[in-house]
């Protein structure tokens, strides 16, 4: 088997392989290290077990397939309410959306690239721009920055510096 075959794979509860994500596999992440690629799967992983969940085994293929842009949209939407609604927050949960909607992103680009009928084309390219427009700038938490200290008091100053003469 060539090189770019071997690696990890995602496979649904029968043990049959998932099949966008082993044809972005194939496609999108040709490029990146073992460990990227393994924790990108993870991630979309995630996502494949909430739709599984939900609707049953292989919805989400046979939507992505269909490139079906409600379906999507709805399927996106409630993910990131799923990952919002998380007891703990830390940085894994927008990870996980980050992969999760580039992933659908990608698939339905290759899908789009892969038709022939101009009129597919443009209505699939609309139903991307719309999914990116609504749900690419959603975040599950701010990052938080610690508050910059820009001066301190005069009383403080002055104490700092009686403190670190040493005649003190």
């Amino acid at each position: 088997m060539p090189a770019s075959l071997h690696g990890p794979i995602l496979v649904d509860s029968t043990g049959l392989p998932r099949f966008w994500v082993t044809v972005w596999s194939l496609y999108a992440s040709a490029d990146l290290a073992l460990s990227t690629e393994t924790k990108k799967l993870r991630y979309i992983e995630s996502l494949y077990v909430f739709v599984d969940s939900l609707h049953g085994p292989s919805y989400l293929d046979d939507v992505l397939g269909n490139c079906d842009a409600e379906k999507l949209g709805s399927i996106l939407e409630a993910y990131f309410a799923s990952l919002k609604n998380r007891s703990k927050a830390t940085e894994a949960p927008q990870k996980q959306w980050q992969a999760g909607l580039s992933f659908v992103k990608d698939v339905v680009l290759l899908l789009n690239n892969s038709n022939t009928v101009i009129g597919t084309l443009t209505k699939v390219e609309t139903k991307l721009l719309n999914l990116d427009a609504m749900y690419g700038q959603l975040r599950i938490q701010k990052t938080r920055r610690p508050d910059i200290l820009r001066s301190l008091p005069s009383e403080v100053a002055s104490h700092l510096y009686e403190m670190l003469d040493p005649d003190s």
